[in-house]
């Protein structure tokens, strides 16, 4: 779990601290209709990388888990290759398997985003988390490693949140 809050803090600072890079030119390529700004260059993090584009679009490349193109709210979706995720903000309807994570989108006012969890009432130690399963509007999926895939995508998922410990 430590691994997992780190590198979400990374990432978090990432975001917040930008500089300008060098143009990345793989990138460019499978994005053609979007209009290359930056990269977010970081002197600690490593296996992820962040392009911004034009209009608040973001391309992030994960080492060894795939691209994944953030698209701003009202906008339109660019023609990408296929072997991009696209990510339609605001991602809605997450699936939490990290409960150490939960605190951190809450701290950001973002936890009535993550409607399904891998961990049951029972296991929360956050109020707030209590609570929305309590009122229904965060419901457990299945743990970690067992989801209950069709509960998942019958619930609309638009993001799974999970540790970096597991591959499903």
């Amino acid at each position: 779990m430590k691994k997992a809050k780190k590198l979400l803090y990374i990432i978090l600072s990432a975001l917040l601290l930008t500089s300008c890079g060098e143009k990345n030119l793989e990138t460019e390529e499978k994005t053609k209709d979007l209009k290359y700004e930056y990269s977010i260059e970081t002197d600690y993090a490593e296996m992820f990388s962040i392009d911004c584009y034009e209009g608040g679009y973001a391309k992030i490349k994960i080492d060894g888990e795939g691209e994944f193109l953030l698209v701003p709210e009202n906008m339109p979706v660019p023609e990408t290759e296929d072997d991009i995720t696209v990510l339609k903000q605001p991602v809605e309807d997450i699936y939490l398997t990290a409960v150490s994570v939960y605190d951190m989108i809450e701290k950001l006012g973002e936890s009535h985003r993550v409607s399904l969890t891998g961990t049951k009432k029972s296991s929360w130690y956050m109020d707030e988390a209590i609570l929305a399963m309590e009122e229904d509007k965060m419901k457990y999926a299945g743990k970690y490693s067992a989801p209950d895939y069709e509960f998942i995508l019958s619930e609309n998922c638009g993001l799974v949140v999970a540790s970096t410990m597991m591959k499903h």
